[in-house]
């Protein structure tokens, strides 16, 4: 599930961190569920 662009990537990974920091410590099933969806969208 690979969205084109390099730089995409890079913008991306940036928010997937600061996504991960958030939920890391909340919930994992949470953030899971997020990645999956922002996996779907993208």
């Amino acid at each position: 599930m690979f969205f084109g662009g390099f730089l995409c990537e890079n913008v991306a990974g940036q928010s997937l961190v600061i996504v991960f920091s958030l939920f890391n410590w909340h919930e994992n099933k949470e953030w899971k569920n997020i990645l999956i969806r922002i996996k779907i969208i993208e």
